[in-house]
């Protein structure tokens, strides 16, 4: 049984809408491991992890144009001091982002070289 604060927590909550009219979700819904009570629920229900929760998968977001990026399963990566890890990471998933918006986190990077 999933708890969730919605009557159906598979469907949109109907709450916003796009122009269209058509229902659509402000946000997502997943497990992450920075959420240790679900992992003490799971195990004060005697239930295992791998039989109940599936492996992360990427998220994807969207545009009106279509998939604009998705999010990297961190976990599965080399870690890597951040911000460096993020721009590294995350770089090749942007479907739709010009050189000169890619190159902005230049800037940043080196905000964080220097401090």
């Amino acid at each position: 049984r999933v708890f969730d604060a919605t009557p159906d927590p598979a469907a949109l909550n109907g709450g916003l809408r796009n122009e269209n009219g058509r229902p659509i979700e402000a946000g997502f819904k997943g497990f992450w491991w920075q959420y240790p009570n679900i992992y003490s629920l799971l195990d004060e229900l005697n239930l295992k992890q791998s039989e109940v929760l599936t492996p992360f998968t990427r998220s994807g977001f969207y545009t009106p144009k279509g998939l604009f990026t998705q999010a990297p399963i961190f976990s599965d990566l080399p870690r890597l001091p951040a911000p460096f890890a993020q721009a590294l990471y995350t770089s090749a998933l942007f479907t739709d982002l010009s050189f000169s918006a890619r190159i902005t986190i230049v800037g940043l990077l080196l905000q964080v070289v220097d401090s």
